[in-house]
């Protein structure tokens, strides 16, 4: 009597799991991510990141810069994020910019080497933004300067959100 009754459980159990709500998923194209207008591409990139390294360091003329090529970066994020999770794919907003990552080592107050650390700068048609200054809804995902996608496709803001990337 009882392994009749331990069977059902588990049958009930896994039909039970198997109607549970699932999360809303979002599917993008490769085509919509490479036809998004990433604006102009930044020419003077290293001059207005210098310059703002040399406003900000306690001793840039020390400091060890290393400043990678612009590249382009497709952010999927939820303008209410502070305020709810996205019901459904239509209330996300997408956008395009160009991405630049800095690896500065600069000296501290001690006069010693920090050491190498990595900071973000997003460009929207020659404008330099940099990463102290992003909203919630323009925080960059660290592993974009890492990756060797040719765009980088941005879904960190999107909580449980699933994104689907299709050809």
């Amino acid at each position: 009597m009882k392994l009749p009754t331990r069977a059902a459980l588990i049958g009930s159990l896994c039909l039970l799991a198997a109607c549970a709500v699932t999360q809303p998923s979002v599917q993008v194209s490769m085509k919509t991510v490479r036809s998004e207008n990433y604006g102009s591409y930044p020419q003077n990139y290293q001059r207005q990141v210098r310059q703002y390294l040399k406003d900000s360091l306690l001793d840039p003329d020390s400091a060890k810069i290393r400043i990678s090529p612009p590249r382009k970066v497709f952010k999927i994020y939820n303008p209410e994020a502070k305020i709810y999770s996205p019901k459904t794919p239509n209330q996300l907003k997408a956008e395009g910019y160009y991405l630049v990552c800095a690896e500065v080592n600069a000296k501290n107050t001690f006069g010693g080497y920090a050491g190498w650390q990595t900071q973000r700068y997003r460009f929207t048609n020659g404008s330099m933004e940099d990463e102290q200054n992003f909203s919630y809804r323009n925080s960059i995902d660290s592993d974009a300067c890492y990756s060797t996608d040719e765009i980088y496709i941005d879904t960190q803001n999107l909580d449980k959100l699933k994104v689907n990337i299709v050809p």
